[in-house]
């Protein structure tokens, strides 16, 4: 479209509004990989170039640079009129004849309009040598051809007419028809009225009903990208954490084995999750079904929070029976948030383990927490565990 409309502004001769089509289309058919188009192009172009008044020696160098990109070693039989133009136009006439004649020989494969423009191109070249004579029989030739142009487009008018005749015999009995199937018409186009009303109803309710899937699938992937930030930015944290407590864990002790092993286990689910976050960084949506089937998983199976309050309550005071006793509101998810932070998880650790997938779940287990233990505003979670530890070691030394 953009090559025929190149097409149009040349024939309105708008020379500079065509060549700037014309690249366009160039650039389309380069991608396209097309290089049969681009070189039609190119030749176009420097039809147009030499048409419009241009330098003749920049059609020239356009031209030759055409053939040097394309591997043309014989001039193409297609550009012997060009050539034929431009070698007149430098007074070259003998070149001139050359290259129309080399066209004309080849005259079965031409139109007789472009016969014609030959023989229009010859009587110049040869009135320009004042070979009159010559000139002379070329211009009989012309006449020949536009005859026949003539006599052709003669009949194809008499055709036409005779085709508006019977087209307007058709439109007369087209109209009685009309006028006889009038109401029918009328009932037959409110019915598609009122079906395309249906049709567009529908398609409307499915757009929009795509485009809310859309936007609420948008607004997870958006969730679990947030989440893929917070695995990157805990997973350290995570690591450093069992480090530091495998490192002070008692060998002998099985509960404490089975509840590292249980951490381990997160943690490699948490860091094949990182992983793929990170392979699929421009495909979130691979990472949101990999992240819905952790979740999954992770909520089937069953974290080792009752060996984790074992162990809270042996290495800290009996911290655990202490806020069981004292806190008779605590339930057992309670406990298990005192004693991961006891052990020192931050918040964001805490919700990786629990493979919550909300940001504010953990901070509403938090809140529910504090109310149970009765803090008051200025009092922290950790602050009140941290004295409560101190309070407990004090007692047990005494």
């Amino acid at each position: 479209m953009v090559e025929a409309k190149a097409r149009v502004y040349k024939l309105q001769h708008l020379w500079d509004n065509s060549l700037n089509e014309y690249n366009k289309a160039k650039e389309i058919f380069f991608v396209l990989n097309d290089f049969e188009q681009i070189l039609f192009i190119n030749r176009a172009i420097s039809i147009i170039q030499f048409q419009s008044g241009k330098q003749i020696d920049l059609t020239i160098d356009l031209l030759k640079s055409l053939y040097s990109e394309n591997k043309i070693y014989t001039l193409p039989v297609e550009d012997y009129p060009l050539w034929s133009m431009i070698s007149l136009k430098n007074k070259d006439l003998d070149k001139a004849r050359e290259y129309a004649l080399l066209s004309l020989s080849n005259k079965d494969s031409l139109s007789e309009r472009q016969l014609a423009g030959l023989y229009a191109l010859l009587i110049e070249i040869e009135s320009s040598a004042k070979n009159y004579s010559k000139a002379l029989e070329y211009s009989g030739e012309y006449e020949k051809i536009m005859e026949n142009i003539d006599e052709y487009e003669r009949h194809n008018l008499i055709q036409e007419i005779e085709h508006k005749y019977k087209n307007r015999q058709l439109k007369d009995q087209l109209e009685a028809e009309e006028k006889y199937h009038f109401y029918q018409l009328k009932i037959i186009s409110l019915l598609i009225f009122l079906a395309i009303i249906i049709a567009l109803y529908i398609i409307n309710h499915l757009i929009k009903r795509k485009r809310r899937i859309i936007i609420e699938k948008n607004k997870e992937i958006e969730i679990y990208k947030i989440m893929a930030d917070d695995l990157a930015s805990n997973y350290t944290e995570l690591k450093n954490l069992y480090d530091r407590l495998g490192a002070e864990r008692d060998q002998e002790d099985e509960t404490e084995t089975r509840f590292m092993k249980a951490l381990d286990n997160r943690l490699k689910g948490l860091g094949d999750l990182l992983e793929e976050a990170y392979l699929f960084e421009n495909k979130p949506e691979r990472f949101l079904k990999t992240f819905k089937d952790y979740v999954k998983e992770s909520s089937a199976q069953e974290f080792a929070f009752s060996d984790l309050r074992y162990i809270v309550n042996k290495k800290y005071c009996g911290i655990v029976d202490y806020l069981q006793k004292t806190y008779s509101d605590l339930s057992e998810s309670d406990l298990d948030l005192c004693s991961m932070i006891c052990f020192g998880f931050s918040s964001n650790s805490i919700r990786q383990i629990y493979a919550h997938t909300n940001p504010d779940s953990i901070y509403n287990k938090r809140s529910k927490l504090r109310n149970k233990l009765k803090l008051g505003p200025s009092i922290q979670i950790e602050g009140f565990i941290r004295n409560l530890l101190a309070e407990l070691s004090r007692k047990e030394t005494a």
